[in-house]
């Protein structure tokens, strides 16, 4: 087995992909699988950076102001720029997207309509920024509009401290690598997670791990989201995560800083309504942490119990289903309410 499957460090990203298949879990880790580009994640992806990294905005990401092709042309264009990221080779990049473009036309005039002078402009402004995001300006300027508003928001002000505040500050996209503790607290497993922020307060000594959610829609449907993407999970996985961090920075050791439980603060990517603070509980925490039952009486995974799952399946090196099916030889379908015989 290859060894990174044994070694790599868990995530929670990493659990919610091994929990949907075990095999793409595989191909994740073996970077077998393409990471997924939208809109929607790039537009987080650049309101995080504005909010917590804006000093590598310009390294991360650029902006285009020519709109990209669309149809084939857009096939073709975007195999050329991947085939001269690999080789360099002009011709066999022109070649190899000519053939997946799928254009029934022939060469020499989907040649021509690609020596079009503002495709051209297109191509080289990718070209030139190969190695970074590419926003369009209405990606950028919703990014920038939620960061606006969330500054502007008095309720999140706080956990926003500027640089070099003595009363309080902020470790921004903070990684940390921790041990995970299975198996009744015997066996640890390399940890690994990458916060949004943690604030630090050193009047009230608290320590509050921050994470950043952007939706389409509205910020109320976000305890819906809370449940479909496991973010239970995700904060128990956080908060255990900031412990380890505070006792290796002393904070909670010595100095009587409290760990106060994660918040999650939603914004809408149209901006539609004002951020909302989603502030978790203790039960949260234990729930992901442990697993539990939503009041529809679905029962849910926590972090742990996937673990130690992944860890028969790292033991085993099977992949291709869920252990308890190769286990059993078979899947339970039991999706009923029980009910009482008539007889």
């Amino acid at each position: 087995m290859n060894d990174i499957l044994k070694t790599k460090p868990i995530s929670f990203s990493s659990l919610n992909l091994f929990e949907y298949s075990p095999l793409m879990y595989k191909r994740h880790v073996l970077k077998q699988l393409e990471e997924e580009d939208t809109d929607y994640f790039r537009k987080g992806s650049a309101f995080d950076c504005l909010i917590t990294e804006p000093e590598s905005f310009d390294e991360r990401f650029a902006v285009s102001h020519i709109p990209p092709p669309g149809g084939m042309m857009e096939v073709f264009v975007e195999t050329y720029l991947k085939e001269m990221a690999d080789t360099g080779d002009i011709a066999r990049a022109m070649n190899i997207a000519y053939k997946e473009s799928g254009f029934k036309l022939k060469f020499p005039v989907v040649e021509k309509k690609f020596n079009d002078p503002d495709l051209q402009n297109y191509v080289i402004f990718r070209l030139n920024n190969k190695d970074k995001t590419i926003l369009s300006q209405d990606e950028f300027d919703q990014a920038k509009g939620m960061e606006q508003l969330l500054k502007s928001d008095v309720r999140c002000r706080k956990y926003l401290p500027e640089k070099d505040n003595p009363l309080q500050e902020a470790y921004n996209q903070i990684k940390i690598e921790w041990q995970m503790l299975v198996h009744d607290g015997i066996t640890e497993v390399d940890a690994l997670s990458i916060l949004d922020k943690i604030v630090v307060d050193h009047v009230v000594k608290t320590i509050q791990v921050v994470d950043l959610k952007t939706t389409g829609r509205s910020v109320f449907n976000f305890p819906l989201s809370f449940v479909k993407y496991a973010y239970y999970r995700q904060a128990a996985f956080y908060y255990d995560a900031a412990h380890q961090w505070a006792m290796s920075t002393n904070f909670a050791r010595h100095e009587g800083y409290k760990i106060l439980f994660p918040i999650f603060i939603v914004i809408e990517t149209t901006c539609n309504h004002l951020p909302i603070i989603y502030q978790t509980t203790e039960n949260d925490i234990n729930v992901g942490r442990w697993g539990g039952t939503l009041k529809s009486g679905r029962e849910v995974k926590g972090y742990i119990s996937l673990t130690e799952s992944l860890l028969k399946h790292r033991e085993n090196n099977i992949w291709e289903l869920p252990m308890d099916i190769y286990e059993k030889g078979y899947a339970d379908l039991d999706v009923f309410e029980l009910i009482e015989s008539p007889n």
